[in-house]
């Protein structure tokens, strides 16, 4: 295996390790808006929950993080080839 694909898999590492961290915390909020509508259908009125919107902030944290995982790669290998 060649330095090039051992180093898209390591961004392919960071990335999914990103994502399962946000699809873990999604699922938290989940099961809490879960357990709010059984409260709701008991009749009782829970504290209101703010929702966290999501933007276009998150695609540049991602470009960033493979800006930043490239200058890394080409102090030591060279450029990361473009798909």
């Amino acid at each position: 295996m060649s330095e090039e694909e051992i180093w898209f898999i390591c961004i392919l590492t960071v990335l999914q390790q990103r994502y399962q961290r946000e699809i873990d915390k999604l699922e938290r909020d989940n099961r809490e808006l879960r357990k709010q509508v059984i409260i709701l259908k008991g009749d009782s009125m829970p504290a209101p929950r703010k929702i966290k919107v999501r933007g276009s902030h998150e695609v540049n944290d991602h470009h960033g993080l493979f800006l930043e995982l490239e200058y890394m790669h080409e102090g030591t290998v060279g450029s990361l080839r473009r798909f």
